[in-house]
């Protein structure tokens, strides 16, 4: 009866370690996903915020667009560099 005693003892022993184990080991891998969650979030805002900008940069820019390419600003600018018009006028 003895020996089956100690088997058992080791055993136990032997599944608590591994049990241990396998805690360290889920709660290092929790530990890496919190933080990867937190560097992930932290880059999303910054992208957030990079897009946005841009966005702007983009609506600015159409409105320039829209100014240089009216028919106001094309004359303007041929009469600036001494264009005529076909029926023999200035522009």
């Amino acid at each position: 009866m003895r020996c089956s005693e100690e088997k058992a003892k080791r055993i136990i022993a032997g599944a608590t370690a591994a049990g241990v184990v396998l805690l360290v080991f889920l709660l290092a891998v929790m530990i890496y996903q919190f933080v990867r969650i937190g560097v992930m979030n932290s880059r999303k805002k910054t992208l957030q915020e990079e897009i946005a900008t841009l966005q702007r940069q983009i609506d600015e820019e159409e409105e320039s667009l829209e100014y240089y390419s009216s028919e106001f600003y094309q004359m303007q600018l041929a009469r600036q560099y001494g264009c005529t018009v076909p029926n023999g006028d200035r522009a």
